[in-house]
C-alpha cells in the first residue's frame, strides 16, 4: 500500500475505499442510525453481527447454552445451518431504500441515503481491457462505514418471518434450532424464510446449508429447502468453531493446534498448579463445556485470566478461550 496514490487506494479485496470526507459523514449517520435502531428495538435480539457488545463469542455462548440445557433434559435437537449465496452483492438497492421506510427513516436522512446508494457505476478490468460501465443495482458498498448497518437492516427484514422456531445469526450466517419433536414447525419456518429470501432477491447456498441432529432417539427428520433435502452432517464449522455430535472440543482442538505441539507438556506446570490442564478439559462432560482454541500462538497455551461472561466462566489468554456453564 505504501507509495500508492490515495485516489487509487484499494483494500486487499480490490474494493475501492470511500473518500475520507465521506467516511466522516458516514460515521455521523451510523451513530444516529444505530441509536434509532437500538433505542426502538428495531433489530432482532437474535442478531449478533455488526452490533455493539455483540460478537461471534456472544452468539456461540447463547447457542451452546441452549443446546446443552436442552440435551441435559433428554430432549433431542435439530439445528439448521443456513448459508446465503453472495449475499453482500445481491442486496437490492431498490428494496434497501424501501427498507429504510420500514424502519421509520424518512425525510432528509432517507434522501441522503438514497443518493448515497444510487447512481453507482461498475466495470470490470482485465489486464488493460476495461468493460463498459453499467449501473450497480444491487450490493451494499463494501469497505464503507454504512455498509454493515444497512446490511443488518436488510437481513433483519427477512429473518423476522421466523415465528415458531428459536434462531440466532451473525450477519447472514443463520441457525434455526428446535426440539426434534417440533420438526413440522421448523420446516414451516424454513419454508417461510426461503420464500422471504427469494422475495428480497437473496438465495440460500444449498451446497453449504446443512442440518445437525443431536440427542438420543432423534427421529432424524429430513428437512428441505426449495424442494431439496438438506445435507445431514455430523460435524460443521460454526463461526470458526467445530460443532460435532458429541459437542466435545477434540475435533476443534485437533484442527487448530499444530500436530507437533506437545499439549500435555506445555500445559502441565509444577511451578503453577493453578494452570488448567488440557487433558482435563477434554474429559469434561459435553453438557457443561465449550472450548474455543483461538491459537494466537503455537506455544504457551495456558489460561491466564478469568472473568464472567453471560453467566459463564471464561478463562482467556491469547491461545485459549474456555467457556463452562456455572
Amino acid at each position: 500500500m505504501k507509495g500508492m496514490k490515495a485516489s487509487k487506494a484499494l483494500n486487499p479485496d480490490g474494493i475501492p475505499l470511500t473518500s475520507p470526507f465521506l467516511k466522516i459523514m458516514e460515521r455521523v449517520i451510523v451513530e444516529k442510525l444505530n441509536s434509532h435502531l437500538e433505542l426502538n428495538n428495531l433489530i432482532s435480539d437474535h442478531q449478533h453481527g455488526f452490533r455493539k457488545n455483540r460478537s461471534t463469542v456472544s452468539q456461540l455462548v447463547v447457542i451452546h447454552d441452549y443446546i446443552q440445557s436442552t440435551l441435559d433434559r433428554g430432549i433431542p435437537i435439530d439445528i439448521i445451518l443456513i448459508d446465503l449465496l453472495k449475499v453482500f452483492d445481491r442486496i437490492s438497492l431498490r428494496k434497501l431504500i424501501h427498507c429504510l421506510e420500514i424502519y421509520g427513516i424518512k425525510g432528509q436522512l432517507k434522501n441522503w441515503l438514497s443518493a448515497y446508494l444510487n447512481d453507482r457505476k461498475i466495470a470490470v478490468k482485465v489486464a488493460d481491457t476495461l468493460s463498459t460501465w453499467t449501473d450497480a443495482t444491487s450490493g451494499v458498498p463494501q469497505g464503507s462505514v454504512l455498509g454493515p448497518v444497512l446490511f443488518v437492516m436488510y437481513i433483519d427484514i427477512c429473518i423476522n418471518v421466523i415465528s415458531q422456531t428459536d434462531f440466532d445469526l451473525f450477519a447472514d450466517d443463520t441457525k434455526l434450532l428446535g426440539e426434534a419433536s417440533a420438526s413440522s414447525q421448523i420446516q414451516s419456518d424454513l419454508d417461510a424464510l426461503t420464500e422471504k429470501l427469494e422475495e428480497w432477491q437473496l438465495s440460500p447456498n444449498l451446497a453449504k446449508c446443512s442440518v445437525i441432529q443431536l440427542g438420543r432417539q432423534n427421529p432424524m427428520y429430513s428437512y428441505k429447502m426449495k424442494g431439496i433435502d438438506l445435507t445431514e452432517s455430523t460435524c460443521e464449522k460454526d463461526l470458526g468453531v467445530i460443532l460435532s455430535l458429541d459437542l466435545k472440543p477434540v475435533k476443534h482442538i485437533g484442527l487448530v493446534v499444530p500436530a507437533e505441539l506437545d499439549c500435555d507438556e506445555s500445559l502441565s506446570s509444577s511451578e503453577n498448579p493453578q494452570k488448567p490442564s488440557l487433558d482435563k478439559w477434554l474429559d469434561l462432560p459435553s453438557s457443561g463445556s465449550l472450548v474455543l482454541i483461538l491459537l494466537a500462538s503455537s506455544t504457551n497455551i495456558v489460561a491466564a485470566a478469568s472473568f464472567q461472561l453471560l453467566g459463564s466462566i471464561l478463562f482467556l489468554n491469547m491461545g485459549v478461550l474456555h467457556v463452562a456453564r456455572t
